[in-house]
């Protein structure tokens, strides 16, 4: 019986590893290649200073704001994760901000604010008091923590994350709003030194 149950289900069962291992691939990075809206495919490629249309992003999907280039949002969107200020060709200081009220970016993965060198600089407005959840970390620095890093609550919002990392020097924060960690971790010594609300 349990032979015959196993032959029964198999075909079913590679099926659904199929599906999976599709799902996996379809996963993309998504790069900025000029200033405009998340959710128009004009704004993105899927290479480094490359070419578009391309995108938008989903859920599953990487994001990069390159040098130079404001990414706005004007309506719920989600990503598996942002890196703001490439690590590829285009260098400048990558922007993300917020054209309406009340909208909500949800990131499964982590928030890396900073690029490869330090020319790859990058802000975060909370103009209109967007909401920003993060499953990861979010943090100042970037890799090789030499890009500095501007992250502005002042006008409000929520920015819940499972953690916050700081790492290099020269960043700037600007406390407002409300800021959530999800996860048991240790604040940084600089720059998240103070806040309006923070809840653990």
């Amino acid at each position: 019986i349990i032979k015959s149950l196993a032959s029964r289900f198999h075909p079913i069962l590679l099926v659904l590893g199929l599906c999976a291992s599709s799902f996996t691939q379809a996963q993309t990075t998504y790069y900025s290649i000029i200033s405009g809206s998340w959710t128009a495919n004009t704004t993105w490629s899927t290479t480094s200073g490359g070419t578009g249309p391309a995108g938008p992003p989903t859920s599953i999907d990487h994001v990069v704001i390159e040098g130079n280039d404001n990414v706005s949002i004007g309506s719920n969107v989600s990503c598996a994760s942002i890196q703001i200020g490439g690590t590829g060709a285009v260098t400048g200081t990558g922007t993300l901000s917020f054209s309406a009220g009340s909208v909500q970016l949800d990131v499964s993965g982590d928030l890396t604010m900073g690029g490869s060198n330090s020319f790859r600089d990058a802000t975060i407005s909370f103009a209109n008091a967007p909401t920003i959840i993060v499953g990861g970390t979010v943090s100042l620095g970037g890799v090789g923590a030499v890009a500095q890093a501007t992250l502005d609550m002042s006008p409000g919002g929520i920015l819940s994350a499972g953690a916050l990392e700081v790492t290099g020097t020269g960043h700037s924060w600007t406390p407002g709003g409300d800021v959530r960690l999800t996860a048991t971790n240790t604040l940084p010594s600089t720059i998240f030194t103070s806040f309006n609300i923070l809840r653990i």
